[in-house]
């Protein structure tokens, strides 16, 4: 019967996890700002709520950001924002490694059976540290998460504005054309009605 209690091999686990560590650091590392292109004619989004962006003049100022923009690439991590990026992983490997060694002996009903009051009672602190460090790791986490999303509100609302301003623009020159448009029938239609001796006289 004890034998059975015996863990299994989880080598499939350790695949699976390995896999959701690369995931998970590699959403960490994409999540910047720097990666989003600016608008063009506007430095940055840091400007303050209401302020005015600037208009691109013509066609080539409009698209030159765009080709700086298309042509920078993101910096590589380095290896210290790396190590920090596991820290607060909770599947990175040494946390993997002490969720194993301590939970998992820890919730085995069978396992505390075989072992003193003393032996059960050394491993409570570990887990009491566990909970502690790894809340506060979720904790970071989340606050990373708040700020990300209320930039990327911010960043909606900025937008919004730019597409505003873009299409009362877009709208003005609809009317320009379409009053060209107007004036070019009404001429038309006037030279029509003149006389022909007098559209002779003006051709």
């Amino acid at each position: 019967m004890e034998g059975s209690t015996e863990p299994q091999p989880q080598t499939s686990r350790k695949r699976k996890r390995s896999e959701t560590q690369d995931i998970f650091e590699e959403k960490r590392t994409n999540l910047s700002l720097d990666d989003f292109p600016t608008p063009p004619g506007v430095n940055s989004f840091a400007g303050v709520d209401g302020q005015k962006f600037a208009q691109p003049h013509d066609a080539a100022s409009a698209t030159a950001p765009k080709k700086a923009q298309a042509g920078k690439k993101r910096s590589p991590i380095s290896d210290e924002e790396m190590k920090e990026l596991r820290k607060l992983n909770p599947l990175s490997e040494a946390n993997l490694a002490k969720h194993n060694s301590v939970l998992h002996g820890l919730a085995d009903i069978a396992r505390w059976k075989t072992m003193t009051t003393k032996q059960i009672e050394d491993l409570m602190p570990d887990v009491e540290d566990y909970c502690v460090t790894e809340r506060e790791k979720i904790r970071a986490n989340m606050e990373a998460v708040e700020e990300c999303s209320r930039a990327l509100e911010r960043m909606k609302r900025r937008c919004a504005r730019w597409q505003r301003e873009v299409d009362f623009q877009e709208n003005a020159l609809h009317r320009a054309k379409a009053f060209l448009r107007q004036r070019e029938i009404e001429e038309a239609t006037a030279y029509d009605k003149e006389p022909a001796r007098k559209r002779r006289r003006i051709g």
